[in-house]
């Protein structure tokens, strides 16, 4: 069976450590990754939440502003 490649990639950047360490190392990196890519996620989610809601609201509310600038007094 091949060995999988984080954990190739861990032995040959540390040849020095024990299978146990090793065990541990690809461990702390996978759960590092993992953190990395909720963080990652959430901040894609928030990105997309924040320009859905403002984008429409300022284009609708300049829109009104204006025309109500350029619009002149009712003469009595």
């Amino acid at each position: 069976m091949a060995e999988d490649p984080i954990s190739a990639s861990l032995r040959e950047l540390f040849p020095t450590l024990n299978e146990e360490e090793l065990q541990e190392a690809e461990f702390n990196l996978r759960r590092y990754l993992s953190l990395v890519i909720e963080i990652v996620e959430q901040q894609e989610a928030l990105a997309v939440d924040k320009s859905f809601d403002k984008t429409p609201c300022k284009t609708v509310a300049s829109k009104l502003f204006a025309s109500e600038e350029n619009s002149s007094p009712p003469q009595p």
